[in-house]
């Protein structure tokens, strides 16, 4: 029974299935030997159940060796074909360096895109550089340029007025992409309140749909958000309270705090600030409001609708006399009041009396005697529309 020990777990348990042994997979080797010892078959048969267990040993080992063989086999085919790509390798690069020497500088110039067709046009106004530069990248990566021309088409796609900004740099650093980048982030980041005022006013566009819309929205508050470091709930509270307290702020006030204008998202400091700046300012600054600019419109004299006492009135009593005298100063009367409505910078170029050229000016041209003279209430045309006009006329005499 020693050579039962020969074996490994394995065979002694295929050959206790041989046999027709009951056994488990948690079964010890010396379980497996306790079984097959004590059965009834390995008593009356002992011989064979050697043979038997040689010939399951024999096998073991013959699968494990063509196991063996197989690894090696798999492993140096591996290596030749690794080799051979190698060799392949080395010579396509024997022959691109050939070609290369043999052709012209003309054709080592890289191949030219039209990056227009892939990226949006860049507005100043209202585009992130920061996000513009981004795509940039990206596609320069995805079309395997190299670092060197990435200032080259950046130009190309930029407008001309960003163009020429670059090209004021020296001649060292235009080829430096880094050192362009860094500039037109300085030069046109968009700021908070930028960002603030992209995201109230926004509007979608004709041509976009509402889920371009969306992104849109969400990179104007993003980017707002992500400049003030707006990291918690807390924060974006105060930040949306302040920026209402803000709207309501007369452009005053704002102009006073402009340098630090935009940092103030704390509502308190900001209310307290605004309340120092009310109470410090002088009383004696009075918002002045536009004058009117036609005050002469107004009824310098009293309404009368139709009232019965008009005639009484001392602007419409006229006496019905036949002196001359009556008649002058009514006359001259109405005058005076024409003379206190009318435009004082013109003037009789004759004697110099106010609100009259000299033809008709009652001093140089005199009216002649016997004529008929309407005397006319001249202060009721200025009176309110829906008035009465009481008209007495007078002859010569």
């Amino acid at each position: 029974m020693a050579y039962l020990s020969k074996g490994k777990k394995i065979d002694l348990f295929n050959l206790a299935s041989e046999l027709r042994i009951d056994v488990t997979s948690h079964d010890k080797i010396i379980d497996l030997h306790d079984k097959i010892t004590k059965s009834t078959f390995f008593k009356d048969n002992e011989q064979f159940v050697k043979d038997a267990f040689n010939n399951i040993v024999d096998e073991r080992k013959k699968l494990e060796e063509a196991e063996v063989k197989k690894v090696e086999t798999e492993k140096q085919r591996l290596a030749e074909e690794r080799a051979f790509e190698l060799e392949k390798l080395r010579l396509q690069n024997r022959n691109s360096t050939a070609i290369t020497a043999n052709t012209s500088p003309i054709d080592t110039n890289p191949m030219r895109f039209d990056l227009k067709t892939v990226l949006p046009t860049f507005n100043p106004d209202t585009d992130d550089m920061t996000l513009f530069l981004t795509i940039f990248e990206r596609q320069m990566k995805f079309l395997n340029v190299s670092t060197d021309y990435w200032v080259s088409y950046l130009i190309g796609v930029l407008p001309s007025d960003i163009g020429k900004l670059i090209a004021r740099e020296p001649e060292e650093m235009f080829k430096n992409y880094t050192h362009v980048r860094t500039i037109l982030l300085q030069r046109f980041k968009l700021t908070a309140d930028r960002f603030r005022i992209l995201f109230s006013r926004h509007q979608k566009r004709d041509h976009s749909t509402w889920k371009d819309f969306f992104f849109e929205l969400r990179t104007y508050f993003e980017g707002w958000l992500s400049e003030l470091e707006i990291s918690s709930f807390d924060k974006l509270k105060e930040l949306i309270i302040a920026d209402q307290i803000k709207k309501k702020c007369p452009p005053e006030y704002k102009n006073h705090y402009l340098d630090i204008w935009e940092t103030l998202n704390d509502p308190v400091t900001l209310a307290e600030k605004l309340d120092l700046y009310e109470n410090i300012k002088s009383p004696y600054q009075k918002v002045i409001k536009n004058p009117k600019s036609q005050e002469w419109y107004k009824p310098k004299f009293p309404r009368n609708a139709g009232s019965q006492n008009l005639k009484n009135s001392q602007f419409t009593k006229f006496e019905k006399t036949d002196s001359s005298s009556t008649h002058k100063n009514t006359i001259s009367n109405s005058r005076n009041m024409l003379s206190r409505n009318v435009d004082n910078s013109v003037y009789c170029y004759g004697c110099g009396y106010p609100g009259f050229i000299k033809s008709k000016c009652p001093k140089c041209s005199p009216k002649k005697d016997g004529a008929h003279v309407n005397a006319i209430q001249v202060f009721t045309c200025f009176t309110l529309p829906v008035a009465l006009l009481d008209i007495e006329v007078y002859e010569a005499t």
